[in-house]
């Protein structure tokens, strides 16, 4: 009788971290789910940090860039983005790309989706909002709300609410 005494709940998600030219993406992932999909740029606006990232690089860049990979191989990349839809080129290893004008959606919150599928006929689809301008996704539930309060500053000055 095997026993894991370190881990009682069963792991059934990882997390796949990339760095785009400085900047950090992650995207979390069912054991078993392929293709594995990550944009890459631009990043997702929820996760911006601005005072801690070169976020203007997004505005400079050339490229929407994408990892997808799966050990059936991938057959095919599409993006959606700004009501466009848009066919992903392979670059190399699990790197996929397709050019794009920054300054089309330069200002305010905008949704790219890829989606992605290998040979054995898996599909998975990943979607997120982006920002050129640092325009920040407005809080969507209340544990947000919470994780992000400074109730030290609350207690301090409490007419802050």
């Amino acid at each position: 009788l095997p026993l894991n005494v370190l881990c009682p709940i069963p792991i059934t998600r990882y997390r796949i971290l990339a760095l785009d030219h400085d900047l950090l993406s992650f995207a979390d992932v069912e054991l078993g789910q392929w293709p594995v999909v990550l944009v890459t740029n631009p990043k997702d606006a929820l996760y911006l940090l601005p005072s801690h990232e070169p976020t203007d690089r997004i505005r400079q860049s050339s490229h929407i860039r994408i990892l997808a990979f799966s050990p059936y191989g991938i057959s095919s990349v599409k993006v959606w983005v700004g009501g466009r839809s848009l066919v992903a080129q392979h670059v190399g290893g699990g790197l996929y790309t397709v050019p794009w004008d920054p300054a089309d959606y330069a200002h305010g919150l905008h949704k790219i989706s890829v989606g992605a599928e290998d040979f054995a006929g898996h599909s998975h689809k990943a979607s997120h909002l982006f920002s050129l301008d640092d325009t920040l996704v407005p809080l969507q539930t209340l544990s947000e709300w919470i994780i992000l309060t400074d109730f030290r500053a609350l207690v301090k000055h409490p007419s802050l609410v």
